[in-house]
């Protein structure tokens, strides 16, 4: 017999469920997916997707004649679709969706081990550690962008105001050599573009000596070579990156933390009710625990689920130039 999930690790979603709709009468389920990959890929993939899910639904009390499952032309036009009643439940990230809130219901979020350090206060990272994965513990739904210093001299200038308690200006950071990523990047590029721009007024191209390093690992090579004095990382990268003469953390330091980043994740449409969402919540983390199914999720890179709400996107509707709800 299966294990369902407690109810109680869905109470977090109730309030942005409470906007739901009340179709009672649903008798085909209309699941769709965005085109991150080859369609015919996702569709190769997902493929026994449609009976698992009916039958964790049936165990559930929710007895669908058909469970569709298709792949759209867009990210789009799959938000759309959900906000016109033709889909029931999408695979979205954050942007999409918070440009479509209005009809959207976020359930759950793609989730990955949290971290030993997820601070907002960037001096609250420098304790020379490693920074390492909970293991097993699956419920971090967003990660943060950091901002790292090395051992150049502007680098280490940088980190001593961050450390000593005070508060970086522009002028402490403009002429800094800042590796970023290229302008799509959360981690490397966007989020930090927000963090100078809340913080200073300024952006990236304001930086006469910011460069695309080429990726995480580039950035990594040219803290440690002191030809960049600043780089943009996502929150474990320097797990991944390590250097290759000494210890990355005692070499390096934090000296910016940007908003949380939502990972992508499943939605429904408004005219969705409460306790179906429930159910589907339910019945999406009971087929991704069972490894059995790891391909079908592994199409888009996905191990774990956990509920999640609106407010996991502050950060996405700030990017997006949409109005934060929270401040």
């Amino acid at each position: 017999m299966k294990k369902l999930l407690s109810l109680t690790l869905l109470f977090v979603a109730i309030f942005a469920l409470s906007a739901c709709g009340g179709d009672d009468e649903l008798t085909e389920l209309n699941v769709v997916f965005v085109p991150s990959r080859d369609a015919a890929e996702i569709l190769d993939a997902t493929e026994p997707l449609a009976e698992l899910l009916k039958t964790e639904l049936n165990d559930l009390g929710y007895n669908f004649d058909t469970i569709n499952v298709t792949v759209s032309s867009d990210y789009a036009a799959a938000a759309e679709a959900a906000r016109a009643g033709t889909a029931d439940v999408v695979f979205l990230p954050g942007g999409t969706y918070v440009t479509y809130a209005d009809g959207l219901v976020p359930i759950l979020a793609a989730a990955r081990d949290s971290l030993n350090k997820d601070f907002t206060v960037a001096s609250q990272w420098n304790d020379g550690q490693p920074t390492l994965n909970i293991t097993g513990s699956k419920d971090a739904t967003t990660y943060r962008s950091i901002i790292i210093a090395g051992q150049s001299a502007k680098g280490r200038e940088l980190a001593a105001i961050i450390n000593g308690g005070g508060e970086l200006t522009w002028a402490d950071i403009e002429d800094a050599a800042f590796c970023t990523g290229g302008p799509t990047s959360s981690a490397s590029y966007v989020y930090p573009n927000l963090w100078l721009d809340e913080e200073f007024g300024h952006a990236i191209e304001d930086m006469s000596n910011a460069v695309d390093a080429g990726g995480y690992g580039g950035s990594v090579s040219q803290i440690e070579a002191e030809t960049c004095d600043i780089a943009a990382l996502y929150g474990d990268a320097r797990m991944h990156n390590p250097f290759s003469d000494g210890d990355i953390f005692q070499l390096t330091d934090v000296i910016a933390v940007t908003e949380p980043i939502a990972n992508d994740g499943i939605q429904v449409g408004g005219h969705i009710n409460v306790k179906l969402a429930e159910a589907l919540q339910i019945a999406f983390m009971n087929l991704i625990n069972d490894p059995a199914n790891e391909a079908i999720f592994d199409i888009y890179s996905h191990s774990a689920y956990a509920p999640t709400t609106f407010v996991a996107y502050e950060g996405s509707r700030k990017v997006n130039g949409l109005e934060a709800i929270l401040d």
